[in-house]
């Protein structure tokens, strides 16, 4: 596991990833970029916000941002793997996960959460992919972690069935070949 201090910034660069450990960077920021393979998340990538106490005031940092971009390959998040850009329950914002595959499918068979603090704004998803195996699935795990400040999802190939409830303050749906259909 690895556990940086407040508002950390991590970066990998590699030819594909792996990630089946623990990193924790509160309020921080995790990068990771493949060249030639694919990214799979299989542990837990946690930028959450805290609560800082300064002599006797307690204040609450927003969460950080996780960025993971395959230049060539997918992106997965396995049913084991969680990401975690909440703020702390008693105040903050949430923060954003951007996932960057145009030449690959993003996959969420994990957790993601993105629930803002008291009085804070909740987390904002951004997606360009070539594709999704299921829209509906994705958008249904995105409601559930509240991910709804911000949805942007643009897919390269493949249409889209907007049927079913979506939660967002901005949101934007794209796809490049393919129909979108809104259904119910």
């Amino acid at each position: 596991a690895v556990e940086g201090g407040l508002g950390a910034s991590l970066t990998l660069k590699a030819s594909s990833i792996n990630a089946t450990s623990g990193i924790h960077l509160p309020s921080g920021t995790i990068d990771m970029q493949t060249t030639n393979g694919g990214i799979t998340i299989g542990g837990s990538l946690d930028v959450s916000g805290t609560a800082q106490g300064f002599y006797d005031v307690v204040d609450y940092t927003d969460a950080g941002r996780i960025n993971l971009s395959a230049a060539k390959g997918g992106v997965q998040i396995t049913s084991g793997g969680l990401i975690n850009v909440s703020a702390h329950p008693d105040g903050g914002d949430a923060g954003t996960i951007s996932i960057n595959a145009p030449d690959g499918e993003f996959v969420l068979g994990g957790v993601v959460l993105g629930q803002g603090g008291r009085g804070g704004v909740n987390g904002s998803f951004n997606l360009d992919a070539r594709s999704v195996p299921d829209y509906a699935a994705l958008n249904a795990v995105l409601n559930d972690g509240a991910f709804t400040e911000s949805r942007v999802i643009r897919l390269r190939t493949g249409s889209v069935l907007l049927d079913g409830v979506t939660t967002a303050r901005t949101f934007r749906l794209s796809t490049d070949a393919g129909s979108i259909t809104v259904s119910g």
